[in-house]
């Protein structure tokens, strides 16, 4: 038998779950604990990321869930779709439009590269010989895909890829009629420039004041941005939106400049900022943002959130935050400013191996789930339990029903600061770029280097 104050401990956390209370509670909404992570991730489409398929098949899927994210921007290449004229060939698109429904996500999927047999041979930003080969394509797409959860999209950047305004508009006008013949009600987007377009050249407004009259209301201005560009995110969308006449624009790719993600906290700091300006623009007509890019093999100084083994960078653990911090929004793992832990309740990392459980006895108490092994305590028992807060200002806080402060983690003048418990075990009060800037410590085989405890 577990000696007697184990077996008290293992009651009272059996009790919390009996009550249903045990849940990660963010800004002050409790979700209560299930039998699994994808359970009690939250889903919100405007939140995206770029990827590639064997992402699909690595640790990509569990990733994009413990994010959040509800959309992945994806593709083909036309050449693949249809390897010569007429003769098309869906194993590509397929595999894109099938693994997003089985995962519930949406799917923005973009064509590019017009094949030899269409243009001659002349490359792949050479524009088709014959208009009618691209009519016909997407026609063919959007027959086979009008019931998936799919917009279209085509063509990457083509300001940098050599095809002009005139050029971009026909993709897209010729895309509307193609679609309009088969579902009228199917999004498309475009013109999918980046953001040299729009403030170093007159290229988008050409583009684009070409392209409104064969908009239908539900399609959308798709556009890039970097923090390399010389103007703000919100100002560039600022820029994007005067000539968008009223359509939804959609950040189809954004990310930090190539500097941000040679330094990992760097890399998450400029996530968090084009999260929190995104998050709080305060315009409804800026509905979604992707990033790039979740994963790409690489052991270092990429643009990648994860690692080459699928382990977090501090920008994912950044976006999961940012994503999971919005109101109503239910994350596991993690209290983001202004939560709270009432007594009874509880925080799992995202693996559910570990738990942090405010006891009805005042000490919150880090817990291996399997063993009911005690890791940490704050040893605030004994007093008339009130509420565990992580504040705005960034101090993570216990006290006693009386107001009274019983612990605190001496991290304040952080605002946006987070507290999570991370899958090796340590729980973390994390600065908005998911520095840490306490942690519990110690137990075996973990580490406690500040700059290391972030990885997963």
């Amino acid at each position: 038998m577990m000696p007697q104050m184990a077996e008290s401990r293992g009651a009272r956390r059996s009790g919390a779950r009996r009550s249903g209370a045990i849940g990660a509670v963010l800004l002050g909404l409790a979700v209560c604990q299930t039998s699994s992570w994808a359970e009690t991730r939250l889903v919100d489409e405007r939140f995206g990321v770029i990827m590639f398929l064997p992402e699909w098949d690595g640790g990509g899927i569990p990733k994009i869930k413990e994010i959040g994210a509800g959309i992945v921007r994806g593709g083909c290449s036309w050449d693949a779709l249809e390897p010569s004229r007429g003769q098309f060939q869906w194993d590509c698109s397929d595999d894109w439009v099938g693994k997003a429904g089985q995962n519930q996500l949406r799917l923005y999927f973009g064509i590019g590269c017009t094949p030899g047999w269409a243009n001659g041979g002349q490359g792949c930003n050479v524009m088709p010989t014959a208009w009618r080969d691209w009519y016909e394509l997407v026609a063919a797409f959007i027959t086979r895909y009008s019931s998936a959860n799919v917009v279209l999209g085509f063509y990457n950047e083509p300001n940098l890829n050599g095809i002009d305004p005139e050029n971009a508009c026909r993709l897209f006008s010729v895309a509307s009629e193609a679609r309009n013949s088969v579902n009228p009600a199917f999004i498309i987007g475009g013109p999918e420039t980046s953001w040299h377009a729009a403030i170093r050249s007159s290229y988008y407004n050409t583009a684009i004041d070409c392209m409104l009259p064969f908009m239908s209301s539900q399609d959308i201005v798709a556009v890039h941005y970097y923090l390399d560009a010389p103007v703000d995110m919100l100002g560039y969308t600022d820029v994007v939106n005067a000539t968008a006449k009223g359509h939804g624009v959609w950040l189809t790719e954004a990310g930090p400049n190539g500097y941000d993600s040679v330094d990992v906290y760097r890399q998450a700091y400029a996530y968090a900022t084009m999260l929190s300006q995104f998050i709080d623009s305060g315009r409804s007509w800026l509905t979604h943002i992707f990033f790039y890019r979740l994963w790409d093999g690489m052991p270092c100084c990429t643009g990648a959130i994860l690692n080459a083994d699928y382990t977090n960078k501090p920008a994912a653990r950044t976006y999961h935050s940012r994503v999971h911090g919005l109101s109503g929004a239910g994350a596991r793992d993690t209290l983001a400013p202004g939560s709270t832990l009432a007594p009874g309740q509880a925080i799992d990392s995202a693996n559910g191996r570990y738990q942090v459980l405010y006891q009805s006895d005042g000490d919150l108490v880090l817990y291996e789930n399997s063993t009911g092994k005690t890791l940490w305590a704050s040893h605030t028992a004994g007093r008339s339990p009130g509420q565990a807060i992580m504040e705005r200002g960034g101090n993570f806080v216990i006290y006693d029903a009386n107001g009274n402060q019983l612990w605190v983690s001496q991290t304040d003048g952080n605002p946006g600061a987070f507290a999570v418990v991370q899958d090796n075990g340590i729980f973390t009060v994390n600065r908005l770029d998911s520095y840490p800037l306490w942690w519990t410590c110690c137990h075996v085989g973990v580490t406690y280097d500040p700059r290391m405890i972030t990885k997963d």
